[in-house]
């Protein structure tokens, strides 16, 4: 067995043809030759086969038992279970009859068998059956191997071959112990596979291959494993890792790291390795100004507009702390967990920055939430009393920007444009956004250049990881009946 090839438990369902079980060899008379449903049991070996049986294929098996006892010969511990034909299906020619009776055998199969790969023959039957099969094996939503078995022939099979049930057993060229000799006086065997997968795109995988895509594209990660949930079957585990550590990066959601992190998922491999090693808050900052950029991308500009706040306090509070002022010194939270600037605490602990605000707002400080107002006041007594400039000019700048653009989306119920944006502030979103990662820069006081694409990196293993979905039906087939393909692509046709 190749290094390759994993161990699979198989469930076989089929119809048959009049050349089932077996049957005569065109050239050699004498030697039985596997049909398709005996050969698919000879070489891949199912658990348990689910027999479809027209009327007529109902009277063979009670008259000698031919399916039954072939199964047996060729797989002793095989189980057979029989599916008999609806009555109302009078004509096996007729198309479009047998989908229903089908997909209803194979969600049973499926239902009763959660951790089987199910194969469908689709050289037994008639045409119609075939087709049926066929449909079912790209439409259904889980995954189903479509198996086709060559004639010995390597042609379709001509006219009907009587079943000789002593000839069938004795003289079953497949069994390996029969040889003749040709005309040339070759010794010709009789024993080759002839299983071939059938390279069957899923057509729901397809489209929900390319829906996921799209939603990726928008980092609309939400929906995308919503997608992914409502289909498991048809996906990998690894593409609902990839969505989940998206979302937990995208939505700065703590518990969802966490539990990555509990089932021993590397989920920090997708970070700018130069800040994976950062306090929780810089990297959380890190991902929300990563959110902001998929919300200029989609020019998103009113939930932009509500997401700046955050990110200009979090940085001017994360710059005053990287230079030794932690502003958080004369804060406390309240009973909402708000933390409060409190003149008490300014007064212990530095009274000449009470009396700089005082100053500012003409008349004693009162305590309240800590905002951007307050830390900027804070730069600026810095810089005014202690000589150290922390950029407040940029931050004055920025200070001015977030609140003229939220000032937008607070008192109008209107969308806000790009234009609106650059008109109001003089800047861009896309300048507000790249003045923040400046300072996000020098707040973390990193020497190297921190880089901004670890949500495409994750993006392109995602599609990566879609292709490889893609190529599950293929793929999935090519361990079956012991023959590896190394390269999937080797086999996969355009879906």
């Amino acid at each position: 067995m190749s290094g390759k090839e994993k161990l699979m438990e198989y469930v076989l369902f089929s119809p048959v043809s009049d050349r089932d079980p077996c049957s005569a060899d065109r050239n050699y008379p004498d030697v039985y030759r596997d049909g398709a449903l005996l050969h698919i049991v000879r070489h891949l070996k199912p658990r348990k086969v689910y027999l479809f049986l027209t009327q007529r294929f109902q009277e063979f098996e009670e008259k000698d038992h031919r399916y039954s006892h072939m199964l047996k010969h060729v797989m002793p511990k095989v189980e057979i279970q029989f599916e008999k034909c609806p009555e109302n299906i009078k004509n096996a020619a007729l198309f479009d009859q047998f989908d229903e009776p089908f997909r209803n055998s194979l969600e049973t199969i499926h239902r009763d068998n959660p951790n089987a790969q199910v194969l469908v023959n689709v050289s037994s039957g008639t045409p119609q059956m075939q087709a049926s099969l066929y449909l079912l094996a790209a439409t259904l939503t889980f995954p189903i191997c479509a198996i086709q078995v060559l004639s010995p022939a390597k042609d379709s099979n001509a006219g009907p071959d009587p079943y000789n049930p002593e000839l069938a057993e004795r003289n079953l060229g497949e069994d390996g112990h029969i040889t003749r000799t040709d005309h040339e006086g070759r010794t010709v065997t009789f024993s080759e596979k002839r299983t071939q997968c059938v390279t069957c795109c899923n057509a729901v995988r397809a489209i929900l291959v390319k829906n996921i895509a799209q939603l990726v594209e928008t980092d609309d990660y939400v929906a995308a494993e919503n997608l992914y949930k409502s289909f498991k079957e048809l996906f990998t585990p690894r593409l609902e890792q990839l969505l989940r550590i998206a979302y937990a990066h995208l939505n700065l959601h703590t518990q969802e790291a966490q539990k990555l992190q509990d089932e021993g998922v590397h989920w920090k491999d997708f970070y700018e390795p130069s800040i994976r090693n950062l306090p929780q808050e810089a990297q959380k900052c890190y991902d929300y100004l990563l959110y902001l950029e998929t919300l200029v991308k989609r020019q998103a500009f009113n939930d932009y507009s509500r997401a700046l706040s955050p990110a200009l306090t979090t940085i001017l509070r994360m710059r005053l702390k990287g230079a030794g002022y932690d502003i958080l010194q004369f804060c406390s939270p309240d009973y909402n967990g708000v933390f409060k600037l409190r003149n008490e605490l300014i007064q212990q602990k530095e009274p000449c920055f009470l009396d700089y605000l005082n100053h500012q707002f003409r008349g004693p400080f009162r305590d309240g939430p800590l905002s951007a107002v307050q830390m900027l006041y804070y730069m600026s007594y810095i810089k005014e009393r202690k000589d150290i400039d922390l950029d407040v000019n940029r931050f004055t700048k920025l200070r001015l920007a977030e609140s003229t653009v939220r000032n937008f989306a607070a008192h109008e119920m209107k969308g806000i444009t790009a234009e609106q944006i650059q008109d109001a502030t003089d800047l861009s979103a896309d300048g507000i956004l790249n003045l923040l990662k400046e300072q996000y820069q020098k707040a973390v006081d990193i020497h190297t250049e921190i880089k901004w694409n670890s949500l495409d990196k994750l993006k392109e293993e995602i599609k990566e990881e879609l292709k490889v979905v893609m190529r599950l039906d293929t793929s999935r087939l090519l361990t079956i009946g012991g023959s590896v393909v190394d390269d999937a692509d080797n086999v996969i046709g355009d879906c």
